[in-house]
């Protein structure tokens, strides 16, 4: 196909009616987004009309509402219109509610004819392409730019491209656009793009208050946790605990744990909890549900990137099969990985039946909290062949949840990481704006200063980067202290946040890669318990100031 001059009038008509527009929040022309989208609809196999449509998708939107529209129609024809129409969510001003027209415009993508699909998937995948482009630059401030926000705008996108799948294509762009918002949802999940220092002084005392609350509400699940597996070595009774508690706590309609046969690499599931009757839950857990990666790609998702994946609608998602979803019924999930020791030992499954929801990141924070401590169990068990050492450990844990003062997290702290990689001493070094400082050493192994800058420093790239570091060089460890021969440091980790850094040093014969995986699995968990008492102090602190 060659194009004709009415191509190039369209182009010159764009141009001119999207002259004084850019980009939200930026000062990039937007004629560059129309230009970007005109090339993936013709490198498609466009039509001449849809390619015309391509640079004036917006233009209705944007630049003049009806009138633009009967301008379009005299020049170009009622095919381009139609495309056009079919591809803007509302032409009045005001514009309705920002939910209420993204879901019908979701609605009607089902429906939309094959061109307004082309042209509609070129736009969302070139937006989805600046969005996580400006994200990785910008981190979490991106959010402030788009009315649905972090939760509605990643809820978008994921929708589209589930609409579009079940809508039918087309298919290499739908594809391309799964991939980019799949990273996009990997990233904001993780939030790891910046270390921020978050001391709760700008907070009121109100919302001090109700953080405690979620922080004590997280810990009291993971406490409850622990003690289960302390009065019980049967795992399916933890896993019996832990589906009920999850359900009650997300208020989620169930909740499901697969354990990993990693023989035959499916995930077969052992419990579950929530509204389902008995004869359902009998029957799905004798006959022993299974998900296969093959089938059900979402597994292989998550097997692969280790993080929790979100489905918003569970009936038209791709990577969801066809029976497995009928099997479910389900609306909405978030399947979050249970790991440890670099493996991945199975997976928590939270669901709604009823409607379609988006789970929170602090829901998502706090199963993975539990997913982590159940997956530590479950490592210690397969590990250690000694029953009173798995009792002494879990029993160590549980001191870790139950303390709420800062300076009483140490002592069950140093015991479990020295414990956990054979170490000789170990530190804790908080964060303070833009220092490290140590909160807690072992004196068989001092570090050699109290407080490190972020910048420029071997435990500031640490927390900077979000990375762990294994160092077995004496001449390099020495950077923790005159005697240190060999090293382990991993970022302390709160929903994304990173509060610090946990160090241990000096083994015989050096660190080994599990050490690392070992040690990176508690700080985790405890950086739950010292983000806690940290808040806990702030709150006392605040209170006390507040009573002279």
């Amino acid at each position: 196909m060659f194009l004709t001059t009415r191509f190039e009038e369209a182009l010159v008509f764009a141009s001119r009616l999207h002259v004084h527009q850019v980009h939200k929040g930026t000062t990039i022309l937007y004629v560059s987004h129309l230009l970007a989208v005109a090339g993936l609809v013709l490198e498609s196999g466009a039509s001449e009309d849809e390619a015309i449509a391509a640079l004036l998708h917006d233009a209705v939107e944007d630049q003049g509402g009806a009138a633009t529209r009967e301008e379009i129609r005299r020049r170009f024809g009622d095919s381009v219109v139609q495309i056009i129409d079919g591809c803007t969510d509302a032409d009045v001003i005001p514009k309705p509610p920002w939910r209420e027209r993204k879901e019908k415009y979701i609605a009607h993508i089902r429906e939309a004819s094959p061109s307004v699909r082309l042209v509609s998937a070129a736009d969302k995948l070139h937006n989805a392409r600046a969005i996580l482009a400006h994200y990785r630059e910008l981190g979490e401030a991106l959010w402030d730019r788009f009315n649905g926000g972090k939760e509605g705008t990643l809820w978008y996108y994921r929708s589209l491209v589930e609409v579009f799948h079940q809508a039918g294509g087309p298919t290499l762009l739908v594809e391309e656009l799964d991939r980019v918002v799949s990273e996009l949802e990997r990233l904001a999940l993780a939030e790891h793009n910046t270390v921020e220092y978050d001391s709760s002084d700008h907070l009121d005392a109100e919302e001090m208050q109700r953080r405690l609350q979620e922080k004590q509400r997280h810990i009291t699940l993971m406490l409850k946790t622990m003690q289960v597996a302390n009065s019980s070595l049967d795992l399916e009774t933890l896993l019996d605990s832990v589906a009920e508690s999850l359900v009650t706590e997300i208020s989620a309609s169930y909740c499901d744990i697969y354990l990993h046969d990693w023989e035959r690499r499916v995930m077969i599931l052992m419990v579950t909890a929530g509204n389902v009757n008995e004869v359902c839950r009998k029957t799905m857990q004798e006959h022993k549900f299974e998900l296969d990666p093959a089938v059900d790609t979402f597994v292989r998702q998550l097997l692969d990137e280790r993080q929790p994946v979100i489905c918003n609608d569970v009936q038209s998602d791709q990577r969801i099969s066809q029976m497995t979803a009928q099997v479910w019924g389900f609306k909405s999930m978030v399947a979050v990985p249970m790991r440890a020791h670099d493996r991945i030992f199975g997976l928590i499954m939270l669901s709604s039946s009823k409607e379609h929801r988006t789970f929170t990141n602090e829901e998502i924070a706090l199963v993975d909290g539990v997913a982590s401590l159940v997956a530590l169990v479950i490592e210690n068990a397969r590990l250690d062949n000694d029953v009173g050492w798995q009792i002494h450990q879990m029993y160590l844990l549980e001191g870790l949840f139950q303390t709420t003062h800062l300076e009483a997290l140490w002592e069950p702290i140093r015991s479990v990481a020295q414990s956990r990689t054979d170490a000789e001493g170990s530190a804790i070094l908080l964060l303070e704006e833009d220092w490290l400082r140590v909160a807690f050493s072992t004196s068989e192994a001092r570090p050699s200063f109290e407080r490190l800058p972020i910048e420029g420093t071997l435990f500031g790239d640490v927390a900077r980067n979000i990375e762990p570091v294994l160092e077995n060089d004496p001449d390099k460890a020495r950077v923790y202290s005159g005697e240190a021969k060999s090293l382990l440091a991993v970022p302390l980790r709160v929903e994304g946040r990173v509060i610090g850094v946990m160090a241990v040093v000096n083994r015989r014969g050096g660190f080994e890669l599990y050490h690392l995986s070992n040690l990176s699995h508690f700080a985790d968990l405890a950086a739950v318990a010292i983000d806690n008492a940290l808040l806990r102090r702030q709150v006392e602190q605040r209170t006390a100031a507040e009573n002279l």
